[in-house]
């Protein structure tokens, strides 16, 4: 009885050393191809030629925020924050939004597409058929709408100001939203965070049905 369990002891023990080897091993080679000080550096993320890769292959945006604003509803008056970040535009407005009834932020993209600048908005198709809904507004003035059809709601809530700020948050472009609800609006100036809720936005407006 004896002798089994020593041998139980010693193929345990063989066993662990194995394991420790090969991940030794391993954490190794992962530090030497990220060339990591650190040696978990690189376990979780990996990099192509284009984009570094994030824990669920997603593109990580490299570059760094100039500027980050946050705000809070009802206390912050989030509608009058992006209104003035839109009429302060100078080039392009994209928005992809859930719910869009509030006719100062409504009123604030009209001006934006008489000053000439290019203008898209895109809606979820069940929520644009509420009576409140400004879709049918922006649309007669001549401002391209897209509703996005399929499975699900088109739950995203951003807009795209000049390819250099995102505004989004969980902030609805409602008078809920505005005055009643717990919600937050966040202000984020980088080009290349910008360009990837671009490609987000080109990627659904292309799935959409334009008006």
């Amino acid at each position: 009885m004896a002798f089994n369990e020593n041998n139980s002891k010693n193929s345990g023990l063989i066993f662990f050393v194995i394991v420790a080897l090969i991940a030794g091993l391993f954490i190794f080679s992962v530090r030497q191809e990220n060339n990591a000080s650190n040696p978990l550096d690189g376990l979780f993320s990996a990099s192509d030629s284009n984009n570094q890769i994030g824990y669920y292959g997603a593109p990580v945006v490299e570059e760094k925020a100039t500027l980050i604003e946050a705000y809070f509803c009802p206390a912050d008056a989030c509608a009058d924050k992006l209104v003035r970040k839109i009429d302060s535009a100078q080039s392009s407005i994209y928005i992809a939004i859930y719910s869009f009834t509030l006719d100062s932020i409504s009123d604030a993209v009209i001006r934006a597409k008489k000053r000439g600048l290019d203008v898209k908005v895109i809606y979820d198709s069940g929520q644009s058929k509420n009576n409140a809904s400004d879709d049918e507004r922006l649309s007669n003035e001549g401002i391209a709408i897209a509703y996005r059809n399929g499975s699900g709601y088109m739950h995203n809530k951003f807009t795209i100001i000049d390819l250099n700020v995102v505004a989004t948050g969980s902030f609805n472009y409602s008078n809920n939203a505005d005055t009643k609800n717990e919600e937050n609006l966040i202000f984020i100036e980088s080009s290349g965070l910008a360009q990837k809720f671009k490609q987000n936005f080109d990627n659904i407006w292309n799935r959409s049905s334009a008006s």
